[in-house]
């Protein structure tokens, strides 16, 4: 869902492209995306892990 959203954003034109609110929004999802990535990667019997 993140990654196709991020490809969505990608060819929006680049006048739209380069204003800041749209830099923001994109680096909200990609940074979503490496979260997420790393939770998945995490073992999900791992207390801490949970609790965070």
């Amino acid at each position: 869902m993140f990654a196709n959203i991020l490809k969505e954003i990608d060819l929006l034109p680049d006048k739209l492209l380069s204003t800041p609110s749209v830099k923001l929004v994109r680096s909200w999802y990609i940074q979503s995306l490496k979260e997420l990535i790393e939770f998945h990667q995490k073992s999900p019997d791992d207390q801490k892990v949970l609790s965070e």
